[in-house]
C-alpha cells in the first residue's frame, strides 16, 4: 500500500470519528484544534487498528498529536506487522511446515 492511500485512509477515519470532511484535514492538523479530548483519541486509535488490522503501542499512540503523526504512526505499524509476518514465513519455512 502506498504511502499517500495510507494517508488518505487515516485522514478519512479521523474525518469519520470527529464526523467532519476528510478536506478539513491535512497532516499538518494538530489534534488539539479538532477539540479532541482523551476519549476521542481513544476511539480515534481503536478505529485506526480496526480500519488497518494493526496494533498501535500506547507509547505510539501517546506520541500522535497530529494528522501527520497519526499517519506516521500508522505506517510503523504496518511495516512492523509486515516484518513480523515476513519472520514467521521464514520461521515456519525453516520447519518445512
Amino acid at each position: 500500500m502506498s504511502e499517500e492511500a495510507i494517508a488518505q485512509r487515516v485522514i478519512r477515519v479521523i474525518a469519520k470519528n470527529k464526523k467532519m470532511a476528510p478536506e478539513k484535514l491535512s497532516p499538518a492538523t494538530r489534534f488539539d484544534n479538532l477539540k479532541m479530548d482523551s476519549l476521542d483519541a481513544l476511539n480515534m486509535i481503536f478505529a485506526l487498528e480496526e480500519e488497518f488490522d494493526i496494533d498501535i503501542p500506547n507509547e505510539e499512540a501517546a506520541k500522535m498529536k497530529s494528522v501527520g503523526e497519526a499517519i506516521r504512526g500508522v505506517e510503523e505499524s504496518l511495516k512492523a506487522k509486515s516484518l513480523a509476518a515476513s519472520r514467521n514465513d521464514i520461521s515456519v519455512g525453516k520447519l518445512g511446515w
